[in-house]
């Protein structure tokens, strides 16, 4: 607006009465004298009137001008194209349940809700400046054309405000519908990324601030200087370019604008891409984990003080906040915080995303024969809703995972955690297994603060929160404001299917006891005592039925001491868990495998193997550091087992004695008390008619062939029934001959026993009291007691503690062995491979996918060649018995990793797993069985109810806590929790934006950069993409350019005979990798890892299972569509007759070509010939290990079990292909195996 501008410019003449509206005439031009000196008065008047026309004349052509230009504006807005029906209205009280008071609003960040809220705050605008021209207006003609239009404007403006009007009163009238047929329901409106129309420009510094400081992990100010100098390049590119074309051309004022407000601060870019999910900070007690809302977070203290929780009658009283000055100013944060993220907002973002709803409602549970996801097996078909009819019945019905883990948020190098804070996620099990594991997919509920973990019963505390959400998500439900699919809103309901964590974690959530406990087993009511009996019949069910009467009783209990009663005799506490109505246990809480493995493993490989880089190896039949009680107590043992009566045996003979005697007679010692251990010998006793069923004496001795060591034959020392230790006698000689004649003094440090053991040494009278006996050896001849001191310390019977007896399995010349067999095998390169130092301390501990190659490969190559030759020979001695009592555990660990489960999968898996525990308690005696191995016999019901563990396993979870860890943070408990969900919050929003195609088209390249770089392996942070292993699963791809050529004529050839009812052109396309559910396959020259392969041919009448290399990989392109994969193979050449019968692998009924073909031997060339096979016929890679002195190669392959197990069992059934396997190899041997962790 220009017109009073330019009226204030012009000196007007003075007016008796001047326009209305127009600048009032300075003051000076009416009484200075020098401005009229000189002109006729008339030409003066002529001169004002001229003047005050001209300024008339321009006013009204400015005024007119500026009238046309907001004219055009308002033609330009064009309003008319908004609807009521497309504006989406949300409830200003989203996480709250509705009610009368309820406020509505436009809901923020929806594009066609800003386009709208733009154009009726340009037309507001508009009617402001029309009533300023207006006013300001000189010209009276001009007044009506002014109000016309303004009239147009109000109009409308009014009619955008009665659309707005018929949004909310239509939303309105949908709700209080909905809200009158289900009471109470919660309404939770999505969030939105805050994109919008933003500058593209702009859009993009937003993406790169954030990814540089959430995804990288660089600070704040490190994040400000890269982006002000991408800035200044930016704006050097821009001048450079415009000098090139007018050298003196100057930057255009818009330009300038643009670059000025480009976003550079991450904070800034969180705002507005809307980074952060809404957590809610509780103040959490540091002493009884009670946590606690912000009351006012505007006032000077937003928590309470103190924690006033009641447990046992008393007050906490802990003081839950600290004080902090800034600026000046005291803050009061909390001590502890625990930020919590309610999951009815998570589940509203999930479905508000594109593509998300889609692949939901495509999840309907079907059981098949072939479990590929939890949606195939039995548990979520079974799943009822709270009408009790099925729960899945084509409506949104969501079932989610909870997964709760600790980490330590430093490091994971130390062997014993000091610190500890532990991750609530989320994940919804709808979702296909290529998206659920992906960052914006997952919900960080909260870190639950460090340093220590709660208690059994603290954890309640922090799960509260999430089981009060499920509750309402599962009845009457979640009201969605609007969803990809349902922009007028939509209903979900929502259940808590899994509860995922591992053995500790479980047990803390679901209200169980701990294994160390006498009922330790959540599955049944074995107790410790029995936990070697393997036999299912013999163990007793837990029921819903009597859980939920030990939880009510456990909770009605008022005191801790009623409670502990309750949890002693039953296994159970309390649990938040146990408010959801349709919760079970015993079907809802998986079996951890991850860690199940790595426990049952490091036990077979430290306890009962005894691996040692120091010790030779043997059987490995006892333990090689036990060693035995001493010779003279071992003495009267025996003699108290033959000749006293069971109630003197209890008490004479102590449990190592105990021990002892059963290890002489064969009689098994792992996890026995000594009430079960003189059980067993009594039972002996009477089998060897030692006495009869009564317990009276029978006098026989008892069959020499019974005690695989009889007793040594040694002098007895006269006097006590239980001769003391020898070092006992040794310390009391010292006394007696050092003590002098202090005889209150010796009568309070000496036993009685040892006191009569020297008396009867010595010939001195054993009968009386302690203080005489004393009394008598002091005045024993001082000699005597030198001489008797002598004997004591040097006699071979008390000399040393008995050597070790037996050896370990893996001893020192064993051991190098294997390590020897790690380096020369060549293993793919997404394979994690044992460590090269096996056995060395300073390596650690071993990660569960460390011992899992271990065993898998690392020790299948290795052991049965050295074993093989005694098995031919005789599969019934010592370590024949011990290699198979391996590979059957080998077997069990392999089935039970598969990505699909069959009912023939499971009854093989039944079949090794028990095969092994039973081989276990004969081959190590003095092992005991531990929870976890008798968690591996109730691990097929779990299969059988949850389908393949690729569903339930903690694998991904695992993963999460290693990100997080990576967090940068203060490292202060209180401030760092925080910190980990802001960053876990912002990176799955940024992975949200990348993925679910918000970016403008001019944006569309970087994030497509941001997406490959996140997808990478180089990066360690929370960015990664988590999912990459389940990427478009079951279809192959090929990875990188497509390169036309024309193929060799041989190799053409090969193709048309191979595939004559399709022969492929002549003209295909070449690359050089191609991937299929995370695995790479490459051509030899590229990768000698990945090269490698079994594959299937049926280039005969049979399918036969072939190794070779991969020579070249071809793509023809089909119309539909759908690639078709060629792979060209060079066979690695089979073994001869002759040499067949010689391999050890092969011929192994387990291991071998008759079994699961986990390991067979080829020769170390390659046939001229070609192998033409589709991608689809690659089984896995191979680990090819080259020995330096064969002239063959033995590998191991990930084979295709299930087609193995039906030419065993006769199964006419098929599997899903799991190409995701194992690869291994041997000297002599090569393994088949298709299971990963």
């Amino acid at each position: 607006m220009e017109t009073q501008q330019f009226a204030k410019s012009v000196d007007q003449l003075p007016a008796h009465h001047p326009p209305t509206g127009t600048i009032p005439t300075p003051h000076h031009s009416r009484s200075s004298p020098e401005h009229t000196q000189g002109i006729p008065a008339d030409r003066i008047d002529e001169l004002q009137v001229s003047g005050r026309q001209l300024v008339a004349d321009e006013l009204e052509t400015r005024a007119s001008e500026d009238l046309q230009e907001l004219r055009t504006q308002f033609t330009l807005l064009s309003y008319q194209k908004f609807e009521s029906h497309r504006l989406r209205i949300i409830v200003v009280e989203g996480q709250q349940p509705l009610g009368s008071d309820t406020r509505f609003c436009l809901a923020d960040g929806d594009p066609y809700n800003m386009q709208f809220e733009t154009c009726l705050n340009q037309l507001r605008s508009l009617v402001t400046d029309l009533v300023r021209l207006h006013s300001s207006c000189a010209t009276r003609s001009l007044l009506p054309r002014i109000d016309g239009v303004k009239a147009e404007v109000e109009g409308a403006v009014a009619a955008m405000d009665k659309l707005l009007l018929d949004a909310i009163n239509k939303e309105k009238a949908s709700l209080d519908a909905y809200t009158r047929q289900v009471p109470g329901v919660q309404r939770v409106d999505p969030h939105v990324i805050g994109i919008g129309h933003r500058q593209p420009l702009n859009v993009v510094f937003m993406l790169l601030a954030a990814v540089i400081h959430h995804v990288l992990g660089v600070s704040s100010a490190a994040t400000r200087l890269i982006l002000e100098c991408v800035r200044c390049i930016v704006l050097l590119a821009f001048v450079t370019a415009l000098e090139a074309q007018a050298p003196s051309a100057s930057i255009p004022p818009a330009l300038q604008d643009i670059m000025k407000h480009l976003p550079i601060d991450p904070e800034t870019a969180a705002k507005h891409l809307r980074l952060y999910s809404h957590y809610t900070d509780y103040a959490c007690c540091p002493k009884c984990c009670a946590i606690y809302p912000p009351l006012d977070p505007q006032a000077p203290t937003p928590y309470q003080v103190l924690c006033t929780r009641t447990r046992n009658g008393r007050v906490c009283e802990e003081r839950l906040l600290r004080s902090r000055i800034v600026g000046g100013t005291t803050h009061w944060y909390p001590i502890r915080r625990f930020p919590f993220r309610n999951p009815s907002s998570f589940v509203g973002e999930l479905l508000s995303r594109p593509g998300v709803e889609d692949a939901i409602t495509n999840h309907i549970p079907m059981p098949r024969d072939i479990c590929t996801d939890i949606w195939d097996a039995e548990f979520l078909g079974n799943a009822k809703g709270p009408d009790n009819l099925a729960f899945f019945n084509g409506t949104i019905r969501l079932a989610f995972a909870l997964a709760i883990d600790w980490f330590n948020p430093f490091s994971n190098m130390e062997a014993k955690k000091k610190w500890s804070i532990g991750a609530i996620y989320l994940v919804c099990l709808n979702l296909p297994l290529s998206m659920r594991f992906k960052l914006e997919n997952v919900c960080l509920v909260g870190i639950i603060p460090g340093p220590r973990e709660p208690s059994q019963e603290e954890i309640n505390e922090f799960i509260n929160p999430v089981v009060d959400a499920f509750l309402s998500m599962w009845d009457p439900g979640l009201w969605i404001s609007r969803t990809a699919l349902h922009s007028t809103g939509c209903l979900a309901r929502v259940m808590l299917a899994l509860i995922i964590a591992d053995l500790l974690g479980s047990r803390q959530i679901t209200g169980f006891t701990f294994p160390s406990h006498t009922l330790f087993c959540s599955y049944c009511l074995l107790t410790r005592n029995n936990i070697d009996n393997l036999d299912r019949s013999q163990w007793p069910r837990r029921t819903l039925r009597k859980h939920r009467e030990a939880v009510a009783a456990w909770e009605g209990a008022l005191t801790i001491q009623d409670k502990e009663s309750v949890t002693t005799s039953s296994g159970i506490r309390g649990s938040s868990l146990n408010r959801l109505p349709y919760w079970n246990p015993f079907e809802q809480t998986v079996i951890d495998i991850l860690h199940l493995w790595l426990a049952i493993l490091a036990k077979h490989g430290r306890d009962a193997w005894h691996m040692s880089i120091t010790l030779e190896e043997g059987d490995g039949t006892y333990d090689p550091l036990y060693e035995p009680p001493d010779a003279s107590i071992m003495a009267l043992a025996e003699k108290a087992l033959m000749e006293e009566t069971k109630t003197s045996l209890k008490r004479l003979v102590g449990k190592k004695a105990m021990v002892e005697l059963c290890l002489r007679r064969n009689i098994r010692t792992g996890g026995r008390t000594k009430k079960q251990l003189l059980e067993d010998l009594t039972k002996w006793r009477v089998e060897n008619h030692i006495t009869n069923a009564s317990g009276q004496q029978v006098n026989q001795q008892p069959n020499p062939s019974t005690l695989v060591n009889p007793p040594p034959q040694v002098e007895i020392l006269n006097g006590a029934a239980q001769i003391p230790d020898p070092a006992q006698l040794a310390s009391a000689l010292h006394l007696l001959i050092n003590g002098g004649s202090n005889q209150r003094s010796l009568n309070q440090r000496l036993k009685k026993p040892v006191v009569q053991t020297i008396c009867g040494h010595l010939g001195v009278n054993e009968n009386g009291k302690k203080a005489e006996l004393i009394e008598r050896l002091l005045n024993v001849d001082p000699t005597s007691l030198q001489a008797l001191l002598y004997t004591t310390e040097h006699q071979a019977i008390y000399s040393s503690p008995s050597s070790p007896r037996f050896v370990p399995v893996l001893g020192q010349a064993l051991l190098l062995r294997v390590r020897k067999d790690i380096n020369l095998t060549i293993v793919p390169s997404w394979f994690k491979a044992a460590p090269t130092n096996l056995g060395d301390p300073k390596h650690g501990k071993l990660s569960a996918k460390e011992w899992r190659s271990t065993f898998t490969v690392a020790f299948l190559i290795t052991l049965p060649k050295t074993w093989g030759l005694e098995y031919r020979q005789n599969p019934q001695t010592g370590m024949a018995k011990v290699l198979d009592n391996f590979i059957h555990l080998v077997l069990a660990v392999l089935l039970s990793t598969q990505e699909t489960t069959t009912n023939t999968l499971i009854q093989l898996y039944d079949i090794h797993i028990q095969e092994y525990l039973k081989g276990f308690k004969l081959l190590y005696p003095t092992q005991t069985i531990t929870p976890y191995m008798h968690l591996s016999l109730h691990l097929p019901d779990l299969m059988r109810l949850m389908g393949p563990w690729i569903s339930w396993g903690t694998g991904p979870y695992e993963m999460f806590n290693g990100m997080a860890q990576k967090v940068p943070t203060n490292s202060r408990f209180g401030d760092l929790e925080v910190s980990i969900a802001r960053a876990f919050s912002a990176t799955s929003q940024i992975n949200g934006i990348i993925e679910g195609d918000y970016l403008p088209s001019e944006g569309q390249g970087v994030g497509k950069l941001v997406q490959q770089f996140m997808s990478s392996s180089r990066l360690g942070g929370l960015g990664r993409n988590t999912s990459i292993d389940f990427q478009n699963r079951g279809t192959w791809e090929a990875i990188g350019p497509l390169h036309p050529t024309l193929v060799p004529p041989d190799i053409h050839k090969a193709l048309c005979e191979a595939y004559p009812g399709s022969p492929p052109a002549k003209q295909l396309a070449q690359c050089e990798v191609i991937t299929h559910s995370g695995m790479r396959f490459s051509v030899g020259k590229r990768s000698a890892h990945d090269s490698h392969v079994c594959y299937q041919s049926t280039a005969g009448q049979a399918t036969e299972l072939r190794f070779g290399q991969i020579h070249s990989i071809l793509v023809e392109t089909c119309p539909s569509g759908t690639n078709r994969i060629f792979v060209v193979i060079q066979r690695y050449q089979p073994l001869s007759t002759i040499d067949e019968e010689k391999d050890i692998y092969g011929n192994h009924p387990l291991i071998g070509k008759k079994g699961y073909n986990l390991c067979r031997i080829v020769y170390d060339s390659l046939l001229n010939s070609w192998d033409m096979v589709e991608a689809n016929a690659l089984l896995g890679h191979i680990a090819r290990f080259v020995p330096v002195d064969r002239n063959f190669i033995a590998k191991t392959v990930e084979d295709n079990l299930l087609e193995k197990m039906k030419g065993m069992y006769d199964h006419a059934g098929t599997t899903g292909r799991n190409v995701k396997r194992r690869n291994d190899q041997d000297s002599t041997s090569t393994a088949a195996k298709r299971s990963r962790i």
